[in-house]
């Protein structure tokens, strides 16, 4: 049985079973469903979204659209999930730490509580690299930036931007004066490390992956290695040698209804879960992810849950340093 063909059984089935269920999980999904993006149109969260929205939309036998609200560092995003009705029509696409970003600025506004995960199916960890040849090591780099403060350059994509964060804090635990030129966006930033306007910068591994050919990884920001940058040193080797904390972080992308919506209809939930699931396991959908560098992973609600919080935790202390 297909999923279409499921979610009409549960519609249509006993009149006793129907009466025994709450309103929205008998008539779940409705209407359209709304994939909101609190950014630009070319991101990575919108082409994330992008990628199931016609697959998502086979699963649940109704139209699904993605509505992108940037602005105000996503919380203009942010709020138009949190004031639409709590019916599972309105689904969240972001990444943490930006929305432990909005949670610093505003503490009023929707967070990760309010939110019941489905998916975390892209998870990017950061990197340092530097100009090919620049160093021959991190050590090297540390011993350098320590007898010339304010000479080496650092290229930043963005104060919520995974790999500026981790970056910065490193710098920071080492006592390193280095100096921070700012870029709008990751695409900015790494034209410019390519011209050779900057000696160093930071990214999720995709994301840098533009700039592999002319790179030296300095530092991967993670517990293992990972495929794309196996030549990377993991932070907790780089760091063994040195008075700091190893921090691993990546930027996670997520999809998220509201919390409200999972306790009141746990049939509608997992209706929507299933949906999702249906999703990643298409073979069209994982050849066209691919295609387009965009994560598929299944790891369901509880595991993404628990990543996605995980990550914010230790995400939040940075972010709210003044």
């Amino acid at each position: 049985m297909t999923l279409k063909h499921l979610l009409a059984s549960c519609v249509t089935g006993a009149a006793i079973a129907l009466t025994s269920m709450p309103l929205g999980a008998q008539t779940y999904p409705s209407d359209t469903v709304t994939l909101i993006v609190p950014s630009r149109p070319g991101g990575s969260i919108d082409r994330m979204a992008r990628s199931v929205q016609r697959y998502l939309g086979d699963a649940l036998g109704v139209g699904v659209e993605v509505q992108n609200i940037p602005g105000a560092g996503s919380k203009i995003g942010v709020a138009a999930f949190a004031e639409a009705e709590p019916d599972g029509h309105t689904i969240l696409a972001h990444f943490s730490p930006g929305i432990v970003q909005v949670h610093v600025e505003d503490p009023e506004l929707a967070y990760l509580d309010d939110m019941a995960i489905i998916n975390a199916p892209w998870s990017d960890p950061g990197i340092l690299v530097a100009q090919q040849g620049r160093w021959e090591s991190f050590d090297a780099f540390v011993a350098e930036a320590r007898d010339n403060p304010g000479s080496i350059t650092f290229g930043s994509s963005g104060s919520v931007a995974i790999g500026t964060i981790l970056a910065l804090d490193l710098f920071d635990q080492l006592g390193l004066d280095i100096r921070i030129v700012p870029f709008d966006g990751g695409g900015e930033t790494r034209s410019a490390f390519l011209g050779g306007l900057v000696d160093m910068t930071a990214a999720g591994v995709q994301g840098a992956l533009r700039i592999r050919d002319s790179a030296d990884p300095m530092v991967l920001f993670w517990d293992e290695p990972v495929e794309a940058w196996s030549d990377a040193p993991l932070v907790g080797d780089v760091l063994a040698n040195y008075d700091a904390t190893a921090l691993s972080g990546s930027a996670t992308r997520f999809f998220a209804t509201h919390a409200a919506f999972a306790k009141a209809n746990p049939e509608g939930f997992a209706t929507l879960v299933a949906a999702f699931e249906a999703v990643s396991q298409d073979a069209d959908y994982q050849a066209n992810a691919a295609e387009t560098r965009v994560g598929s992973d299944w790891l369901g609600p509880d595991m993404s849950a628990s990543f996605v919080h995980s990550q914010a935790k230790a995400f939040l202390p940075l972010l709210s340093q003044d």
